[in-house]
């Protein structure tokens, strides 16, 4: 099989994906006529030393915002539409959020019929939107399946992951990653990455921006886009390529795995998406 023949197939295998995944959330969203009024709840934990937050969402955003705190503040906002007024009596009832807090740990996800089974319509939609505030040195395993994700000024460990959203991570400095099929990833480094991170969407862009003084080992791959950097960049010997410009930085590479490095080297960050470009910005 050529190069060609195989960039095809990959390419109809990711349409494929993200009609079923686009179909499966647009059935979610249907414009049901029953809707209850919004409850919101507020919970707060005390993490200790090492706190780490796990957050599993289904449909709806998360948001989480570091500060100087020693406390997790969690604000739950939860949303009901039916096709019946019984149907969402029976959503109030099924889809739950769960919460297990153990020392240092806080693990909340959204609980329903829909895990561990095939999915089908119930007749009613629920959506939880989440905002937290956690200790800005805590480690955060963020994710949803149809809703956006953002972080914002935490320094420890991140993971971050959704189907149908963007994703926003702004003030890092440490090591994580983010997963997304339809959306764009955009994060803010303020310090050096403590260690190996990844950024890869499917349909979207991306776009890092990296302190002035970095060091780090690079590796890059997008199909349908080009990779831009204002970086001077060390590719591989075989990785070099002609330069043209897009305000003001250089395209490196584009339609393969390459690796460079910026400065001594360092962590290695790994960009990848299939439509859509990735620029890796120096902080000004």
């Amino acid at each position: 099989m050529t190069q060609t023949q195989l960039r095809t197939k990959l390419l109809v295998a990711a349409g494929l994906a993200s009609a079923f995944l686009l179909t499966l959330s647009a059935a979610h969203a249907q414009d049901y006529p029953v809707r209850l009024p919004d409850h919101v709840s507020t919970q707060t934990f005390a993490l200790g030393a090492t706190p780490f937050v796990k957050l599993s969402n289904i449909n709806g955003s998360i948001s989480v915002t570091g500060d100087g705190g020693s406390q997790v503040r969690l604000v739950a906002t939860e949303k009901i539409r039916a096709a019946a007024q019984d149907l969402a009596t029976e959503a109030q009832r099924e889809v739950t959020l769960k919460l297990t807090h153990t020392g240092d740990s806080l693990n909340a996800y959204v609980d329903g019929p829909f895990r561990g089974h095939r999915w089908e319509n119930p007749g009613y939609e629920v959506t939880f939107n989440f905002e937290l505030h956690v200790p800005r040195g805590a480690s955060v395993d963020l994710g949803s399946v149809n809703g956006g994700v953002q972080l914002t000024d935490v320094s420890g460990a991140f993971h971050t992951r959704t189907v149908n959203g963007g994703i926003r991570i702004q003030g890092v400095a440490g090591a994580g990653s983010a997963t997304t099929v339809n959306g764009k990833i955009v994060a803010v480094y303020v310090a050096q990455p403590a260690g190996d991170s990844s950024f890869h969407t499917v349909n979207g862009s991306v776009d890092v921006t990296l302190p002035r003084g970095v060091d780090a080992r690079l590796r890059y791959k997008t199909f349908n886009g080009s990779i831009y950097t204002d970086f001077d960049v060390t590719p591989a010997p075989s990785d070099v390529e002609a330069s043209s410009d897009s305000r003001g930085m250089r395209l490196f590479r584009h339609g393969r795995w390459a690796d460079g490095q910026i400065g001594h080297g360092g962590p290695q960050l790994t960009f990848n998406t299939l439509n859509g470009s990735i620029y890796i910005r120096r902080a000004r």
